[in-house]
């Protein structure tokens, strides 16, 4: 028994002296640090931590919508418009229905076209700034692009399109603040009418307002800032884009061109009434078979 407290006593002392001497090392290399070397460390940490938090977040939200009219009366002078708003999910429903009534036939024409819509909202979601924001818009033969006044068209001439891939144009953003969003809208009138009355956007045509002021390609090719901050598009409905929109700019009146009704020169202005339960059979597919389109709900369509 004594020999092993003896054997104990000499171990506990080795032990003392090793830990005094670890002890010495480490206080030597505390001296050989300098004092300032150890808050320029936490600075640093914390200037990533708040980096990393205080970052951009960049988003883009793409609605596809076909904008549909037709005569609802004998005499040619009363018209129903209404958007197909397309899902994701591959349904549809029926939104913004409005009823125009002419006072005569004699002021209006008629030319059966019907205009494809595609919105893309762009939004920075994080709580920093993205700065100099760069994307590239397909922009087809036929299409035309119009943007938010915070949007800045870079290239005007179209670069020429490339097998599958379209034209496109580069549009910029100086600035995108946190909870700042962007809108740009491509519209492409398809001519299935007479071409007498294929006029422009804005020329002979009705706006019809949507929200009062308070499909065949990708058409966002990138979406980057001078971070290197990146974002895919999601696929959106447009009634809920229209919804971002008006939220975004509460100032401005949000809607689109009455096409395929042409306002004759000197003709009395009808009026416009948005109605507020609407449902159409329409045909769908190759197969043609009918399908109901409602306001009231979504329904399988492709």
């Amino acid at each position: 028994m004594k020999s092993f407290s003896g054997w104990y006593r000499k171990m506990w002392l080795h032990v003392r002296k090793a830990g005094s001497k670890c002890a010495g090392l480490v206080r030597g290399v505390k001296r050989l640090i300098p004092k300032w070397v150890a808050p320029a460390l936490f600075a640093v940490a914390l200037t990533l931590a708040v980096k990393a938090y205080y970052k951009p977040q960049l988003s883009a939200e793409v609605a596809v919508s076909d904008l549909v009219s037709y005569s609802v009366d004998d005499k040619g002078s009363q018209f129903v418009l209404y958007l197909v708003d397309r899902f994701p999910s591959g349904q549809a429903r029926i939104i913004s229905p409005k009823k125009i009534t002419f006072k005569s036939r004699d002021d209006v024409q008629q030319t059966g076209d019907y205009l494809q819509i595609i919105k893309i909202l762009l939004s920075n979601l994080g709580r920093a700034a993205s700065k100099n924001v760069r994307a590239g818009i397909g922009v087809p033969d036929g299409w035309h692009l119009v943007t938010s006044s915070n949007v800045k068209v870079v290239t005007e001439a179209e670069t020429e399109s490339a097998g599958d891939h379209p034209a496109y144009k580069i549009v910029e953003i100086p600035s995108l603040a946190a909870g700042e969003a962007a809108v740009i809208t491509l519209t492409h009138t398809c001519g299935c009418g007479s071409a007498e009355g294929s006029a422009g956007s804005g020329e002979g045509k009705l706006f019809l307002a949507t929200q009062e002021p308070g499909r065949g390609f990708r058409p966002l090719l990138f979406l980057v800032d001078e971070e290197g901050s990146a974002a895919d598009a999601t696929a959106a409905s447009m009634k809920e884009v229209l919804d971002l929109e008006q939220g975004y700019f509460p100032g401005n009146t949000t809607g689109f061109w009455a096409e395929g009704i042409n306002v004759k020169q000197g003709a009395t202005s009808p009026t416009v009434d948005s109605i507020e339960h609407f449902e159409v059979k329409v045909q769908e597919g190759k197969d043609g078979q009918q399908v109901t389109l409602t306001t009231d709900r979504t329904v399988p369509f492709d």
